[in-house]
């Protein structure tokens, strides 16, 4: 009798063993369908936003490296730190820029600046309110390093000016953290123009075509002895836009140890403070605070960073490897990286959906070895005679492992069958669930702020819109399926129908 027919007999008269393997193997079959059905779904659609979303790229000098740095005095004996390589400026940008493929730029710097406006209040608010009832709580070490009541009232009115080429290509309103409201944005050739958060406009009783003035001042820069002083001339900046900020900042707060709540936020942290305006009115202000520190002066603006965009995902390596071959560009001072900020948003359910399919296949395969070998053991006993005759009669034992094998194996391969046709009917309703268990909460955060190297504020989008993804039944995925399932299936059947044909016959048939 051929091993085959064997099996095929085994099988149908053993009914309630078999429909009992088949149940389970059924079973583990519909899971590993459905993980690979979702995970599939998920890389696909991982693939699309890379696509669509990884539009552009970052150049960025090295400042942060220390080998590219040297100490230098200013003219107030003031110790800094001067970066040696060269800088992003307009000249580099305008050769990226003539690059095929390469559409556009953002480029902007920072400067701290004194305004003549009212704040969202955050430490230096609380620690003026705190002065100015107790001044004598003010202790000689802080007067010493400029830190008076007058300084303190400076710094809550000290606030982070973005001078920019483009404002609406900042990343904040790429992500949808910011959404222009009212007006327009900062555009290239624009002069003492400004675009500030509707809160902040708000709380000024400030509109459109309103001007507000910001300015250089002594404190903010070094202990001084009046730090309300101006450095240069003051700056008055035409409001031409609005913005709305789409998430909610909640203060850091410190409780003292008499209980008291103390502010841990900078006003300069918070978003709703951020003041945007064109290049050539913060470049202006630059000029005349380098002079007065006692700064190398610079031929333009110059930019540690700036974000470059091309007209198709599929061009940015192309547009990235043209970059990276300019000359100018040596790798020792520059670092060129895509700008996935939007994707790594976008794409943190999909991810999550992927690894928690895969995790599920693999618990289906592990589960099927583990599974199917206890059982398998504990049939052994009513197998060893049967097993012990075979032998005797001269079947190898290799036939006989073969013979089990083609038991299981012609189990599982209908029991694949059939899940095949089920899982397609249930795909939907288990990607229903895994995208609720992947889509951000209610509760959880869309964006939050942070700080880069230099303190600045820095915001992430951490969450994104819910999953909504199509499923379907695929060559592959049936393949990967009954790779796992059979493979893992006679990986089992192997390992305990070896150990049962290890025996002699005369022991195998005596065992029992």
């Amino acid at each position: 009798m051929s091993t085959v027919r064997r099996a095929w007999l085994y099988i149908t008269r053993k009914r309630g063993r078999s429909l009992l393997l088949f149940a389970i193997m059924f079973v583990i079959a519909v899971f590993a369908l459905l993980g690979l059905m979702i995970k599939s779904s998920a890389d696909n659609a991982k693939d699309a936003l890379r696509k669509s979303l990884c539009s552009s790229f970052i150049l960025k000098i090295n400042a942060a490296d220390v080998a590219l740095q040297k100490m230098e005095y200013g003219a107030q004996g003031q110790a800094y730190s001067v970066y040696t390589g060269p800088p992003i400026d307009a000249g580099l940008i305008d050769k990226i820029l003539k690059i095929n493929h390469v559409t556009d730029y953002y480029a902007s710097y920072r400067m701290a600046l004194w305004a003549d406006l009212e704040f969202r209040p955050g430490v230096y608010a609380d620690m003026y309110q705190r002065y100015a009832a107790n001044p004598g709580d003010i202790s000689p070490a802080q007067r010493k390093m400029g830190m008076t009541l007058d300084w303190y009232r400076v710094m809550t009115r000290n606030a982070n000016i973005y001078g920019c080429n483009d404002s609406a290509l900042y990343d904040s309103f790429r992500i949808g953290a910011f959404t222009l409201s009212r007006g327009r944005q900062i555009g290239e050739g624009d002069r003492y123009k400004a675009v500030i958060s509707t809160a902040l406009a708000q709380r000024n009783r400030l509109s459109v075509g309103d001007t507000i003035t910001v300015e250089a001042r002594d404190g903010i820069y070094i202990p001084a002895d009046d730090p309300n002083k101006a450095i240069g001339e003051p700056a008055a900046l035409e409001i031409v836009g609005l913005f709305d900020i789409n998430f909610e900042q909640e203060p850091s707060v410190l409780t003292a140890q008499s209980g008291e709540k103390i502010a841990n936020t900078l006003e300069i942290d918070f978003a709703e403070n951020m003041i945007f305006c064109d290049l050539y009115a913060l470049n202006q202000i630059d000029s005349a605070v380098k002079s007065f520190m006692g700064y190398p002066a610079a031929d333009g603006a110059q930019f540690e960073a700036a974000t470059f965009f091309v007209d198709d995902p599929e061009n940015l390596d192309a547009a990235m490897s043209a970059v990276k071959s300019l000359r100018e560009l040596d790798p020792k001072y520059f670092t060129i990286k895509p700008d996935d900020s939007a994707y790594r948003a976008a794409a943190k359910p999909l991810t999550n959906m992927g690894i928690a399919a895969a995790v599920l296949v693999a618990a289906v395969v592990a589960g099927c070895i583990v599974l199917l070998g206890l059982i398998l053991n504990m049939w052994t006993k009513d197998r060893k005679r049967e097993l012990g005759a075979l032998i005797s009669l001269g079947v190898r034992r290799r036939q006989i492992v073969l013979q089990m094998a083609l038991e299981n194996v012609m189990l599982a391969a209908l029991a694949l069958a059939l899940a095949a046709l089920l899982s397609g009917a249930l795909a939907n309703g288990a990607g229903d669930i895994a995208e609720k268990l992947a889509s951000p909460r209610g509760t959880e955060e869309t964006y939050i702020v942070k700080q880069d190297y230099q303190l600045n504020p820095v915001i992430d989008k951490v969450s994104a819109d819910r999953v909504d993804l199509q499923y379907g039944l695929s060559a592959g995925n049936v393949l990967l399926a009954a790779l796992a399932v059979l493979g893992g299936t006679a990986l089992s059947v192997t390992v305990t129908s070896l150990n049962m044909t290890k025996p002699k016959p005369k022991a195998v048939i005596s065992a029992h």
